[in-house]
């Protein structure tokens, strides 16, 4: 009998539809974050509609925070867009997770004289912490993040970090093949490895999966998942859990991961756009130069990171509502 294959992303979620998606992911926010909007919420899970006053507050600060940024040069918006991102953070998971610990940063900026060796120094208590901890299980106190590592880390810039030239990206590229009634594979695109060493080191790669898939003897670069799905919402379900889905709808099964190898990895898509917002912004605060002697002249770099930070304005609330309401979410 020959196996029947799925056709189509496996993309399920909320779906908005605008002539200008990123307004409409703002307004969503400012939708979200109203005061009785977010009173249903503590409401309906068993938090405290008390804070629902100081979260609405953080989150207009957060709207405003952007309108400036969207005026701001690239020496000043990563500021405003670190205080963005940082209210928005504490304003929606404030109330939806019961708030966000010590009302500090929850990191200390560690100088390089190279902009991409910056780093955040994550403390042992404060919002970028708790954020870690309370949105992915993941603690991250004691931990060195350098810019570079965010960037290494970020989907969205898959096709541009070869041109920091510094080493591998931490992304991988993973087509899902599922056969109706049948197995589901998952094949892996990585940079800078080979189908060998794909072989040998898998399980320390994707320790995740060691238990959820085996090794595909016959095709390279593949693991197949142990368990038959009944139908693709299941397949859905299964890519959302244990995957990072494209930010924009398409057509094909290709989905995102993460690949364990020398570096840290941070869970999730949040913690990256914020530690790399983080390190900008002190740089910002502190040693301007570089910024300048960076972003001034339209060099790899300066185009790397202006994409960067550009994907805040983009990505960074499609991102956070899709983690708050537990489905992904597309502005399309």
């Amino acid at each position: 009998m020959i196996g029947i294959p799925y056709v189509g992303s496996f993309q399920q979620g909320h779906f908005f539809r605008s002539a200008d998606p990123i307004t409409l992911a703002w307004r969503k926010i400012e939708q979200f974050g109203t005061s009785d909007s977010l009173s249903r919420i503590a409401t309906r899970l068993g938090g405290d509609p008390s804070n629902a006053h100081v979260g609405s507050l953080r989150i207009r600060q957060a709207l405003e925070l952007r309108n400036s940024a969207r005026q701001a040069s690239a020496l000043t918006r990563p500021l405003l867009l670190y205080y963005c991102a940082l209210n928005l953070l504490r304003g929606i998971l404030g109330v939806t997770k019961g708030g966000m610990g010590d009302p500090f940063h929850g990191a200390t900026y560690v100088s390089d004289p190279s902009l991409l060796d910056c780093k955040a120094k994550i403390k042992t208590s404060g919002t970028l912490l708790e954020v870690q901890k309370k949105l992915f299980g993941q603690d991250l106190a004691g931990k060195e993040i350098s810019l570079l590592q965010c960037l290494a880390q970020m989907p969205e810039l898959l096709s541009d970090f070869p041109l920091l030239l510094r080493g591998s990206n931490d992304i991988a590229v993973v087509k899902i093949n599922a056969i109706m009634q049948g197995a589901m594979s998952l094949r892996f695109m990585i940079s800078d490895c080979t189908a060998q060493q794909f072989k040998d080191h898998w399980t320390e790669y994707f320790h995740w999966f060691k238990d959820l898939c085996r090794l595909d003897d016959t095709n390279e670069f593949t693991l197949i998942v142990n368990q038959n799905f009944a139908d693709e919402n299941e397949i859905s379900v299964f890519c959302q859990k244990h995957l990072l889905t494209d930010l924009f709808i398409r057509h094909d099964p290709l989905w995102f991961d993460h690949v364990q190898r020398e570096r840290l990895i941070m869970t999730g898509r949040i913690m990256p756009y914020v530690a790399m917002l983080f390190i900008l912004s002190n740089v910002a605060r502190y040693e301007p130069e570089k910024l300048d002697d960076v972003m001034r002249q339209p060099t790899d770099l300066a185009y790397v990171l202006n994409t960067a930070i550009n994907n805040v304005d983009l990505h960074f609330p499609q991102v956070v509502l899709s983690r708050v309401s537990g489905k992904n979410v597309y502005f399309i």
